[in-house]
Protein backbone atom coordinates (compact mmCIF):
# COMPACT_ATOMS: atom_id res chain seq x y z
CA UNK A 1 0.00 0.00 0.00
CA UNK A 2 1.62 3.27 -1.04
CA UNK A 3 3.08 5.16 2.39
CA UNK A 4 1.73 8.92 0.32
CA UNK A 5 -0.66 10.02 -2.08
CA UNK A 6 1.26 10.18 -5.35
CA UNK A 7 -1.13 13.20 -6.68
CA UNK A 8 0.36 15.79 -3.86
CA UNK A 9 3.72 14.13 -3.24
CA UNK A 10 5.19 13.26 -6.86
CA UNK A 11 6.37 9.52 -5.88
CA UNK A 12 5.52 6.26 -5.18
CA UNK A 13 6.14 4.76 -1.74
CA UNK A 14 4.82 1.08 -1.62
CA UNK A 15 5.57 -2.10 -0.26
CA UNK A 16 8.02 -3.77 2.61
CA UNK A 17 11.10 -4.83 3.29
CA UNK A 18 14.30 -3.81 1.49
CA UNK A 19 13.45 -0.51 -0.96
CA UNK A 20 14.42 -0.31 -4.24
CA UNK A 21 14.71 2.69 -6.06
CA UNK A 22 13.49 3.43 -9.39
CA UNK A 23 14.86 6.73 -11.35
CA UNK A 24 12.96 7.31 -14.65
CA UNK A 25 14.70 8.29 -17.75
CA UNK A 26 14.11 11.83 -20.22
CA UNK A 27 10.81 12.80 -20.57
CA UNK A 28 8.95 10.10 -18.87
CA UNK A 29 8.14 10.09 -14.85
CA UNK A 30 7.46 7.35 -12.36
CA UNK A 31 4.37 6.10 -14.58
CA UNK A 32 6.54 4.05 -16.18
CA UNK A 33 7.72 1.87 -13.25
CA UNK A 34 4.35 0.79 -12.53
CA UNK A 35 4.23 -2.98 -13.43
CA UNK A 36 7.48 -3.63 -11.43
CA UNK A 37 5.73 -1.61 -8.66
CA UNK A 38 2.72 -3.71 -8.92
CA UNK A 39 5.47 -6.84 -9.00
CA UNK A 40 7.50 -5.82 -6.90
CA UNK A 41 6.07 -4.24 -4.17
CA UNK A 42 4.74 -7.83 -3.02
CA UNK A 43 8.61 -8.02 -1.65
CA UNK A 44 10.05 -4.76 -1.90
CA UNK A 45 9.67 -1.56 -0.53
CA UNK A 46 9.52 0.89 -4.17
CA UNK A 47 10.23 4.36 -4.19
CA UNK A 48 9.90 5.57 -7.60
CA UNK A 49 9.80 10.11 -8.09
CA UNK A 50 9.19 12.07 -10.09
CA UNK A 51 11.84 13.87 -11.49
CA UNK A 52 11.64 17.81 -10.82
CA UNK A 53 9.91 18.96 -14.54
CA UNK A 54 8.48 15.50 -15.14
CA UNK A 55 5.22 13.85 -14.07
CA UNK A 56 3.25 16.98 -13.19
CA UNK A 57 5.84 17.78 -10.63
CA UNK A 58 7.06 21.61 -11.59
CA UNK A 59 10.57 22.04 -12.50
CA UNK A 60 13.22 23.74 -10.39
CA UNK A 61 14.54 27.56 -10.65
CA UNK A 62 17.67 26.72 -13.43
CA UNK A 63 18.25 24.40 -15.70
CA UNK A 64 18.19 20.48 -14.28
CA UNK A 65 21.54 18.84 -13.91
CA UNK A 66 21.94 14.93 -13.53
CA UNK A 67 23.51 16.41 -10.30
CA UNK A 68 20.67 18.29 -9.25
CA UNK A 69 18.33 15.20 -9.84
CA UNK A 70 20.77 13.06 -7.83
CA UNK A 71 20.38 15.30 -4.91
CA UNK A 72 16.69 15.51 -4.98
CA UNK A 73 16.75 11.79 -5.01
CA UNK A 74 18.79 11.39 -1.65
CA UNK A 75 17.18 13.79 -0.07
CA UNK A 76 13.75 12.24 -0.99
CA UNK A 77 15.64 9.06 0.63
CA UNK A 78 16.75 10.98 3.70
CA UNK A 79 13.52 12.03 3.68
CA UNK A 80 11.60 9.09 4.05
CA UNK A 81 14.29 7.31 6.25
CA UNK A 82 16.03 4.82 3.69
CA UNK A 83 19.48 5.96 4.04
CA UNK A 84 20.39 3.74 6.44
CA UNK A 85 19.35 0.36 5.26
CA UNK A 86 20.86 1.71 1.99
CA UNK A 87 23.82 1.84 3.03
CA UNK A 88 23.37 -1.09 5.17
CA UNK A 89 22.77 -3.24 1.92
CA UNK A 90 25.88 -1.69 -0.44
CA UNK A 91 28.16 -2.73 2.62
CA UNK A 92 26.72 -5.85 2.03
CA UNK A 93 27.25 -6.38 -1.19
CA UNK A 94 31.07 -4.81 -1.09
Amino acid sequence: MPRSNPEDSHWTDQGQGPPLVFVHGFPLSRGCWQPQVDDLSLSFRIIAPDLPGFGGREATPGVGSMDSFADDVASLLADLGTERELRDWLDEVE
